[in-house]
């Protein structure tokens, strides 16, 4: 798949040694990107490298969205610190929230749930927190239906 700057090559050999066996050859880009994103030995599928070429050939396509996200994303992070939540310094559309134990996750989890939130709760070992995840197809409506949600819970819960 040949892209201005991005540059995946592909040789895919059968079987025939008992094994599938495949090689790639990748722009400086995609290396950096395997180097810090894929944790060895997770081998690179042809089936992977596909999806890679099929979301290049969207992105031109996604910049709507993508301002939409980007757009959304800071308006929330600032709702929320205004409000004093200890969220994570970041400006990614995945803004975690910080709390002081895994009890008070739960119990914002099966909150959130109630007010009709869409909630996936994953118990994290290390960090008592929530991640909130900012998709385009978010409206300004429901991101504040959501900063509401969360301050009823933070003064049920006095913090």
């Amino acid at each position: 798949a040949a892209h201005s700057n991005i540059d995946i090559t592909v040789i895919h050999f059968q079987e025939s040694f008992g094994l599938p066996v495949v090689a790639v050859a990748v722009s400086p880009f995609f290396r950096e990107f395997f180097h810090h994103h894929i944790e060895p030995p997770v081998p690179i599928y042809p089936s992977l490298l596909g999806a890679l070429e099929a979301s290049l050939e969207l992105l031109p396509a996604l910049e709507e969205e993508r301002s939409k996200i980007v757009n959304s994303s800071r308006f929330l992070r600032e709702e929320l610190s205004k409000k004093g939540w200890n969220i994570a310094l970041s400006e990614s559309h995945i803004i975690p929230i910080y709390l002081e134990n895994q009890q008070q996750v739960r119990s914002l989890c099966h909150f959130l749930s109630e007010e009709g939130i869409l909630v996936f709760h994953f118990p994290e070992k290390y960090a008592a927190s929530i991640k909130l995840v900012v998709h385009s197809k978010h409206n300004m409506s429901s991101l504040r239906s959501l900063i509401t949600s969360l301050s009823k819970w933070k003064e049920k819960n006095c913090l």
